[in-house]
């Protein structure tokens, strides 16, 4: 080949190779957002569509809630918000954009976010959230409410929170410590770990196909304790279960509280922390 052929061929892979870096980034020019304020209420949703970058959310003062941060898109004159009588949308599902936001939102807020990719990151919250994501991951810390968080392959940690929690995941990891109140949580090929104490009025629900689920709960817990497999492993080295058939049973305390695990061939692995 000659020197002119090969320059060509080094020349166009590097064309390449930017452009793939260009598309996957994003591109377009990025805005900082000043501060925003919009009057709200807690009977109406706040519905966020973002294709990629990281939301923040916490509560914050009561009537308001208040948006910062930046977005970057091809479209930087597109409007990133709009205010309606069916609630508060902020839109940046375009495949283009990017967004780093801060929100915070009154007590009781009821959020809905779709995306494909962007990080949620969930603090100092009361409210509800509805959730779903192909690939970003969530985490999710000091909540008091509801949430379905369905993730299909981004990984999801729940701390310090108390509520009810839906949790229906594909590939990722779902990740909880000292979670209460009522968690119902699914995955096909994904890990669910849970660490904590275990007392009255606590509900969990763990279902994998072939994940694992690793549980260590506080010796303190109060729990009915009931895990099944149809062809996985079952690892229960804890005073008071007993085994049965290819699970184990009993309970911890008293057993006000209830602990249930099925896994079609995931292995589950359940101790006492130390």
């Amino acid at each position: 080949m000659s020197d002119i052929g090969v320059y060509s061929k080094n020349i166009f892979g590097f064309l390449f190779v930017m452009l793939l870096l260009t598309s996957c980034s994003g591109g377009g020019e990025e805005k900082t957002l000043n501060l925003q304020t919009y009057p709200f209420e807690t009977d109406i949703p706040i519905t966020i569509h973002a294709r990629n970058g990281r939301i923040n959310i916490s509560n914050g003062t009561s009537g308001k809630v208040t948006l910062s941060g930046s977005v970057r898109s091809l479209n930087p004159e597109q409007p990133l918000t709009a205010l309606k009588s069916g609630g508060l949308y902020i839109d940046a599902d375009n495949p283009s954009s990017v967004i780093n936001i801060e929100l915070k939102v009154p007590s009781g807020s009821q959020i809905i976010l779709n995306t494909y990719g962007a990080e949620l990151v969930v603090k100092d919250f009361s409210g509800s959230l509805d959730v779903t994501s192909a690939a970003g991951n969530i985490k999710i810390e000091n909540m008091q409410g509801q949430a379905v968080v369905r993730a299909n392959r981004g990984d999801v940690l729940i701390e310090s929170s108390t509520g009810e929690f839906h949790l229906p995941g594909n590939y990722g990891l779902i990740n909880l410590n000292d979670v209460s109140g009522e968690v119902i949580a699914s995955t096909i090929m994904g890990t669910i770990c849970y660490e904590g104490l275990l007392d009255a009025f606590d509900k969990i629900e763990f279902e994998t196909d072939h994940g694992p689920v690793e549980i260590r709960l506080d010796p303190a817990s109060n729990v009915d304790v009931l895990v099944k497999t149809t062809t996985g492993v079952v690892d229960c080295v804890v005073p008071g279960l007993i085994q049965d058939g290819a699970g184990c049973t009993g309970q911890l305390g008293n057993g006000d509280g209830l602990l249930q695990v099925y896994t079609v061939s995931g292995e589950v692995d359940l101790k006492l922390t130390p």
